[in-house]
């Protein structure tokens, strides 16, 4: 069963700004952020097991989804602010938050410099080190496999699938600019040594879970225990063995069961 939305749009420093909202209002807010070229739709599987127990916000980051393009202002920390204004803009109260790869990247910033504005902070496979060859080793890759419009349709509809299916198809993984994710890797380059700093310094609740590198991940092993040795006490690793980045798309009910226990402890 795919979890039912409401789709609305708000201005977050002056862009017209697209989120989607699962679950009754009056539950404790959890807030989904989604990495590079992906929407907030991503998180359909998540949100739809979730949406009994939270009040679920996923936007559509800057450049992305339904979200305004701007030509310029991609560093994290204006994607940061993006999430915390939205979280007073909606009047969010202390929401949990969990993001993938890049948006993993948004929740360390979060977690050292507005850890004010959430409770405690999952970081799905965070993008760290590897901002310093994204040039070669991701975007390319990325860019590759962006179909237009007129192209999923046809592929959807040969293979008997819906209009719906097809449109949410190219929100979730084709509604993005390559200028602009060319852009993104280049001025924030500087992320892959930045990152440390701030995972050194979150101080609220964290939770890291580190996808294999043999599998795809984004971290190696070496890095894996580099990051251990010098994050703060707030922050907690979990290695998943076998699993690659895309860690929600494949297990999205083992993340709900880690994101339903991080957030239930006491940490």
């Amino acid at each position: 069963m795919t979890a039912s939305y409401t789709s609305n749009y708000t201005t977050i420093n002056g862009l017209k700004f697209h989120y989607r909202e699962w679950g009754n209002p009056s539950l404790p807010d959890l807030v989904l952020v989604h990495g590079w070229s992906t929407s907030g739709l991503v998180w359909q599987d998540v949100a739809n097991e979730l949406q009994d127990k939270y009040h679920i916000v996923a936007a559509d980051n800057r450049g992305n989804g339904l979200t305004d393009r701007p030509q310029q202002g991609y560093l994290l920390e204006s994607y940061a602010n993006d999430i915390c204004e939205l979280i007073n803009k909606l009047n969010l109260k202390s929401p949990a938050y969990i993001g993938h790869s890049w948006g993993g990247n948004i929740g360390t910033i979060i977690a050292a410099e507005y850890s004010n504005a959430v409770s405690k902070v999952i970081l799905e496979d965070p993008v760290y080190w590897k901002m310093t060859d994204a040039f070669v080793t991701i975007v390319p890759k990325i860019i590759s496999r962006r179909k237009s419009k007129e192209t999923v349709q046809k592929e959807f509809s040969d293979a008997g699938k819906t209009p719906q299916e097809a449109e949410d198809e190219v929100t979730k993984f084709h509604s993005f600019t390559p200028a602009i994710l060319r852009q993104i890797s280049s001025v924030n380059r500087s992320w892959a040594l930045e990152c440390e700093t701030f995972l050194a310094k979150c101080k609220a609740p964290t939770l890291l879970l580190i996808a294999d590198w043999k599998a795809g991940g984004y971290i190696t092993t070496e890095e894996f225990d580099h990051l251990k040795s010098i994050a703060t006490s707030q922050a907690e690793f979990r290695l998943w063995a076998g699993v690659g980045h895309e860690m929600h798309f494949t297990e999205p009910s083992r993340l709900v069961n880690e994101a339903l226990e991080f957030f239930s402890s006491g940490k």
